[in-house]
Formats: structure tokens, sequence, C-alpha cells
């Protein structure tokens, strides 16, 4: 895994990495983008063999290398080739700390085809997290970021890719550049959170393809934080009220959909 040089803020632009350049770009033609990540078929002659179907960006290449889909001037992108995940994303109150309460944001059985195509992607985690009335952050954070975690729950080891483990930090460059032109009634959009107490975040990591990886990622996450003691959690309920995690290849032109795949959010214990 390799991270874009300098800092971190500096990815508030154009795109997430446009300030400080990316090494490899893929793109795809107008019209070509499908939400195609499924799994194997078995041929109709009957035999054992099996033919694995192509990952997104792998589908929306085709036969051309990544290099001939190069943009020289990226752009945001305005909706998400959405699909559905089978894992679902649950706020947990653990406990009370200096008068706060303290919650878990817990991702568990995360399951995606691992991209094939060589390429730097950012990955980013779109959550649904508290705000103040004035929409401001209604949380605090009690760890850098997100953890990233792989293995049974009660043997779980964290998540290394590229030879380096992953935690996806907060990214407000994202969040004011790229969200906001992603929420709309359109269903392949965010939904706007508006009169919900809850706000979209961002959280992030740019990553090299590992080509040693498997053939699917599996992982859970975890984020810690407190809140005020009158914060209750998300009505699952609402259709609005999901995480998203979005597989971007920030080069690609703007009429290119990221992946992303939603999860919804779990009725909260006792409920």
């Amino acid at each position: 895994m390799r991270r874009c040089d300098g800092e971190r803020g500096a990815r508030t632009g154009r795109t997430a990495c446009a300030a400080v350049g990316l090494l490899v770009a893929v793109g795809l033609a107008a019209g070509s983008a499908r939400a195609t990540d499924g799994g194997s078929s078995v041929p109709p002659d009957g035999t054992t063999t099996t033919t694995t179907a192509p990952t997104y960006y792998e589908s929306s290449l085709g036969a051309q290398s990544a290099e001939a889909f190069a943009s020289p001037t990226p752009e945001l992108p305005s909706t998400l080739a959405l699909d559905d995940a089978t894992a679902v994303a649950s706020y947990l109150p653990t406990g009370v700390s200096d008068g706060r309460s303290v919650w878990e944001l817990r991702i568990e059985d995360f399951e995606r085809r691992h991209e094939r195509v060589d390429a730097i992607y950012d990955m980013v985690l779109v959550l649904a997290l508290p705000a103040r009335p004035d929409g401001g952050d209604g949380f605090e954070l009690l760890e850098r970021g997100v953890r990233v975690e792989e293995g049974a729950p009660e043997r779980s080891v964290p998540l290394v890719y590229g030879g380096e483990k992953i935690v996806l930090k907060r990214n407000i460059g994202l969040e004011k550049a790229l969200l906001p032109g992603l929420i709309g009634p359109d269903p392949a959009r965010l939904p706007d959170l508006g009169g919900s107490g809850y706000r979209w975040t961002a959280w992030d990591t740019i990553v090299r393809r590992d080509a040693q990886y498997g053939e699917l990622v599996k992982a859970r996450a975890v984020l810690r934080y407190s809140t005020a003691p009158e914060v209750v959690a998300p009505d699952a309920a609402d259709p609005r009220l999901a995480a998203y995690l979005i597989t971007w290849i920030p080069s690609l032109p703007a009429s290119v959909a990221p992946f992303a795949v939603r999860l919804d959010v779990a009725p909260a214990p006792g409920s």
C-alpha cells in the first residue's frame, strides 16, 4: 500500500489526491459502467470448471490497459454504482465516561470481490454520525480512526493490505469537496440526512492494489466515539441512515460512477 505524498489535509481539491498527484489512472468509455461484482458460474455442460465474473472496474476496462484510460483533468463524481452488502452497521452504547455516552460503531461480516485492476484506490467509508443542531459534529473520537480487522470476532487481528495495517482516518476535505456532490434524491446518490440528527462523515485511506491478496475482501470495522448523554442510536427503520464503502479511483472521469456498497443499520439493542 502506498499513501500519496504530502499531508492528508492537502487532499481537498478536485480529487482526493489532486494536490499531490496520482501515479496510476484508470477510466472507462462513457456508458460502459455496470455494477458487475458477482461470483463464479458453472458451464452448461455440467463440468466442474468455473469462470469468475469480472470485477466492476475490470469489466469496464475490457482488453484495454489501465493507462489507456488515464484522465488528464479528473473531476469529482456525482453518482455511485451502488450495490448492497450483506453486512450491517451497529451503533452500540458501551458505557459512560466523564458524563458522556461511549459508543462503538461496528461493521461485521463485510465481504466483497477484490478488484483485479492495477490502480491506486481511495477507500472511503461514509458514516452517518451524530450532529449538533448547528450542523457541527455531535461526537468526539476516542481512537484515531476506524480500525479494520479480519478473523473471528474473538481472535481479530488488524487487516494487513500491501504490507500495512489498514486504518481509515477522518477526511474533512472529502466531506467538504466530495460528499456534497453525491447527495440527492437520485437512488445512485447519498440521501439527505436533514432533520435526522445525523450528518455524513468520510473516513478513508489510499491503497495501491495488492495482486497477492485473495479473491474476496473479508473484514470487520470498529469506530469508538463519545456523545452527549441524550444522543440515541440511529433509527434502523429510517432508510436514509446507512453506511457506504466507496472503492474510488480518483483519476477516473467524472462520468464514471465509483463502485460502492450500502450497509444497513442494525436495530438498536433491546428494540
